[in-house]
This record gives C-alpha cells, structure tokens and sequence, in this order.
C-alpha cells in the first residue's frame, strides 16, 4: 500500500512533499496530500520548502491545504524569511497577506528584512524594514494605551502612600 509512505522520510529528514514543493510541482503535491501527506510538521515544513525557492502557486496550494504561515524551523527560520532570502516579491506580498508576522526573528536574532540583505535583494529588504518598524511602532502604541488603560485612578497622584 502506498498510503503509508507518503510521509516517508530521506536522511535529511525530507518528506516527498518537501521535494516537490521546492522544486515547485504543485500538482503532484496537491495529488500526495489527496493521498495523506502532511503539510505541516516538525521541522523544515514543505512551505519553507517552496518559498526559498518563489513558486507561489505551491505556497498558494500549501496555504489552501492549512500550511502553517510562520511555522519556525528548527532554527526558528520561517517561509517570509526564505521567500525574502530568494528575493520573491510575489511570495512575500502573499505570505503578508495571509497573516505572516514581518517581525518574527529566528534564533540568529534575524527578521525578514535581514534575510532579504543576506539574499542581496535590497530594495525588498527596504520594504520589510519599513514594515517591520510600522509594526513596532503599531504594537507599541498598542501596549501604552493598554497600560494607560489599566492604570487605576488612585495610582494617578503622585506622592501618596496608602
């Protein structure tokens, strides 16, 4: 029964979805998840596979079959960051619109936008830059205004031991 080997794994710990969705074969990983593979697991996930390499139409098709969007390497690497590294524009745009974290860093301390330098795609890397400190700045605003919030009244006076 083939059934059981669609999650087979190579030395590398690699599954056949991993392989067809780097090598941008969206059809034939659709038809092995049809018949049972994985999209996501521990590990390299088979939508970090198709990302380092831009072949939107898998990540699209991974996307569509529940692929967790910033699932961590074991290094804490995501898709966004090898989308970025390869200097995909499309795939990125679609990653963000699909709820990725722009600010998310592996275990290097690396964000998406140093992964676009690393991949020397410079402009791409401006881009994340300037999202990611719009999202800091965004998250931040947020929490002063859920500390201002939560700041009693009495607390407001300075001076004042209870």
């Amino acid at each position: 029964d083939n059934r059981c080997k669609v999650d087979a794994v190579n030395r590398n710990n690699e599954t056949p979805l991993m392989y067809l969705s780097v090598v941008g074969q969206t059809r034939r990983a659709e038809a092995l998840i049809a018949r049972g593979a994985h999209v996501n697991r521990l590990g390299w996930t088979p939508l970090q596979y198709a990302a380092s390499k831009g072949h939107l139409d898998t990540v699209r098709m991974l996307v569509a079959h529940k692929a967790i969007i910033d699932a961590p390497a074991p290094d804490g690497t995501t898709a966004l960051m090898l989308a970025a590294f390869a200097g995909s524009q499309p795939v990125v745009q679609y990653l963000l619109d699909q709820g990725a974290v722009p600010i998310v860093q592996n275990l290097g301390g690396h964000d998406a936008a140093d992964w676009a330098r690393l991949g020397k795609h410079d402009e791409l890397a401006a881009k994340l830059q300037a999202l990611i400190q719009k999202t800091l700045a965004e998250r931040a605003a947020q929490q002063a205004a859920a500390a201002a919030a939560a700041v009693p009244a009495s607390t407001e006076q300075k001076g004042e031991i209870a």
